[in-house]
């Protein structure tokens, strides 16, 4: 079932970039299990969407629909993938897709 919360997405938000080379050609990602990449590019989409992502693996978690497991193995494998929002607390991002 869809998600009630989401916002009507503005067509300028519909897609988000994915720059295949650099994609196909990431150390982290090439490292990843095909589970993996779903969380990940699950967690760059919602980034897209809404700026930035929660900083609490469980939060994440939730807002994104990813398992506990699944979830805290993949933060605890990936850890330099998501820095801090600099000025808002509890907050992270992708850097590269924050300033695409």
């Amino acid at each position: 079932m869809p998600r009630l919360d989401f916002p009507k997405i503005p067509p300028s938000f519909a897609w988000f970039p994915l720059i295949v080379a650099d994609w196909l050609g990431s150390s982290a990602v090439q490292r990843m299990t095909m589970a993996e990449r779903g969380i990940y590019l699950t967690l760059l989409m919602y980034q897209w969407q809404w700026g930035d992502l929660p900083a609490s693996v469980a939060n994440r978690r939730e807002a994104c629909g990813i398992d506990p497991r699944s979830s805290r193995r993949f933060a605890t494998k990936f850890p330099k993938l998501f820095t801090r929002v600099p000025g808002k607390p509890g907050r992270i991002w992708n850097l590269k897709l924050a300033t695409t």
